[in-house]
């Protein structure tokens, strides 16, 4: 396996530009955010967003060049320059130089101020501008194009395993002798309808949904994680509750403050929700019936844990879903 040599770093983000801010974002700890609207017309709902300025671009390229560049590329294009830069390269690009951008998401605004134009005056007067910055590899072409790099040009998206998928096919390039070096970056931005999403699944996902029954053997619950217990006060019921979830777990069972019904693990996927979206854990109220030697969830923050809803029945059958910070 080839071993890569890190020849220079360019870098660009909330927290500024270049290596001097982040390494000063990184010692002082302190974030540095925006407020957005996530949700159209609602100025009333603000949340926190880092967004990158790409105006240091025009250090290197002038206004002129950039007309008809989104922001998308141009976030590739000032990584690439600064860090061309801080390998002593700019300016004097080798010939065997390949290029590789990883990207989650690709140009998203650029992608849905084409799909509002094509909703605005059709598909016969859509903007050629912006279909043609919203390809996936428009960021990498216009990388190459300002920057010369004649060698092969690859764009890698692949959601969270997007930059190391990238790093391996540099990898292979240097190891197959194609190249010689290779401008790697990974570029994604944030965009409105991002926002509203981000809004929209602000309570969280549910990542794994089982049933089955005892006959077939205990099922294996998620770790680490708080279990909300559906014991609504049927003893038989409650009683098997303790040969699923082990000693010492952090339980909670809101049962109480719904009552006892069939449907009840709705309102335990409803409390889930909602500790997803504040990270605290509401204390449980009264007892929890059926072991001792669990810990009892208080008022509480809910940290880096999932919850797992947790639904017997008085024949063996049992149902669990887990809830997971993020989007499904």
């Amino acid at each position: 396996m080839t071993r890569l040599s890190i020849r220079g770093v360019g870098v660009v983000g909330g927290f500024g530009c270049g290596l001097d801010a982040f390494d000063r974002a990184l010692v002082s700890g302190v974030p540095s955010t925006m407020q957005v609207t996530p949700v159209p017309g609602n100025e009333s709902v603000l949340r926190s967003a880092f967004l990158a300025d790409t105006g240091p671009l025009e250090e290197f390229l002038n206004k002129r060049a950039l007309r008809r560049i989104d922001h998308f590329s141009r976030l590739a294009l000032l990584g690439s320059h600064l860090a061309l830069q801080d390998a002593g390269m700019l300016g004097a690009i080798p010939e065997r130089v390949g290029l590789v951008i990883a990207s989650g998401y690709g140009a998203l605004r650029t992608t849905f101020s084409f799909l509002d134009s094509i909703i605005d005056d059709g598909d016969s007067c859509a903007s050629p501008t912006h279909f043609s910055n919203s390809v996936h590899n428009a960021a990498a072409a216009h990388v190459a194009i300002k920057l010369n790099i004649g060698g092969p040009n690859l764009t890698v998206s692949q959601f969270e395993m997007s930059v190391s998928s990238a790093l391996l096919t540099a990898q292979l390039w240097l190891e197959e002798g194609r190249v010689d070096h290779v401008v790697f970056g990974g570029v994604d931005e944030y965009s409105a309808v991002l926002g509203y999403c981000w809004e929209r699944f602000r309570y969280g996902a549910i990542d794994m949904v089982t049933l089955g029954h005892l006959s077939g053997g205990l099922p294996i619950l998620p770790k680490e994680t708080v279990y909300i217990l559906g014991a609504d006060g049927h003893p038989q019921c409650s009683a098997k509750y303790p040969e699923f979830v082990p000693k010492g777990a952090s339980v909670a069972s809101y049962a109480p403050l719904y009552g006892s019904l069939p449907v009840g693990q709705a309102f335990d996927l409803a409390a889930a929700a909602l500790a997803m979206r504040d990270g605290r854990l509401c204390a449980t109220p009264g007892n929890v019936a059926g072991e001792t030697d669990w810990q009892i969830v208080g008022a509480e923050d809910l940290g880096r844990r999932d919850i797992c809803c947790l639904k017997m029945d008085d024949n063996g059958g049992y149902g669990f879903l887990t809830v997971t910070k993020g989007r499904g």
